[in-house]
């Protein structure tokens, strides 16, 4: 009886020690699933960086090849600018060449008349000759050639003015496209970008929220199974409580009905003369092993 107490003790603490062993290990997965939860986490955390970091990159790359863009525009502009102040150079040369011309002319003509009266006043009360005819001839025409040679500069400064005018209009509207070409292309790409990161903000807030949904369902499990782990486990030490005490109760009434089946034998022994010192001394034995006898 007393073997099979303690195998039965013995089989009870054996139980509650793999019952203490699955609550640790389950305490320990529970702790290493929420440090993956943990890690995951912060994975995304550290994506969510890079794609930050990277679409700003982005952004800087592109503004700088704007800037780029914008600088060399007014580089040509200021290419076109000096190429037109020396196109005006030119022609205001051209002119001041033409008019320093001009009024030489107009002087030399102006002494040649000059020549002329005086001779024409030495010559009034004689009459004119043939060379003077001539003279006065020669000087007409060099006059009508200046005035021909004149309307002809007049004229070509004029087309040269209107061609100067027509090339100025046909190179505005090309510079005006341009730029209007280069506005659309900024604007556009500008918003291209932005959609493109509004885009990866919306991606990154749904993959996000989803994650922490997952989580909050996983953390929710996980609670619930270890809920439903220390009730199972509460309920099973009842239970092995209430066996123990059962157990201990008949072991109890066991160890009773042998005392007092032992007690019978003694008087039996001592009313037949046998000697019952044997018996007494292995009852005292057995009560010293005995811890539910040396208990009541």
């Amino acid at each position: 009886m007393i073997l099979i107490y303690y195998y039965d003790v013995t089989r009870l603490k054996e139980r509650e020690d793999i019952k203490r062993d699955i609550d640790i290990k389950l305490r320990e997965e529970g702790k290493a699933e929420l440090q993956r939860i943990a890690n995951e986490i912060e994975e995304d955390r550290e994506k969510k960086k890079a794609k930050a970091l990277a679409t700003r990159e982005n952004l800087i790359n592109h503004l700088n090849e704007n800037r780029k863009i914008v600088a060399e525009n007014i580089k040509l502009r200021q290419l076109e600018d000096q190429e037109e102040n020396l196109v005006l150079s030119i022609m205001a040369e051209a002119k001041k060449k033409i008019a320093k011309t001009r009024k030489l002319k107009e002087i030399e003509i102006l002494k040649e008349k000059q020549k002329l009266l005086e001779k024409m006043v030495e010559t009034a009360n004689t009459g004119q000759d043939k060379e003077e005819v001539s003279f006065q001839n020669a000087v007409e025409e060099k006059e009508r050639k200046y005035q021909r040679e004149e309307l002809k500069n007049k004229g070509l400064i004029k087309n040269r003015e209107e061609d100067f005018e027509a090339s100025k209009k046909i190179l505005d509207e090309e510079n005006r496209k341009e730029k209007e070409r280069l506005t659309l292309s900024h604007q556009w790409e500008l918003e291209r970008r932005l959609r493109e990161t509004e885009m990866l903000c919306l991606l990154e807030e749904s993959s996000k929220q989803a994650k922490t949904r997952e989580t909050n369902c996983f953390r929710k499990n996980l609670n619930l199974q270890c809920d439903n782990n220390r009730a199972a486990t509460r309920a099973n030490k009842r239970v092995s409580v209430e066996k123990y005490n059962a157990q201990l109760k008949l072991l109890k009434q066991q160890d009773e009905e042998f005392m007092t089946h032992t007690k019978n034998m003694i008087t039996k022994y001592k009313k037949a003369g046998i000697s019952v010192i044997p018996l007494m001394k292995a009852i005292e034995d057995y009560k010293k092993k005995n811890k539910l006898l040396s208990m009541q």
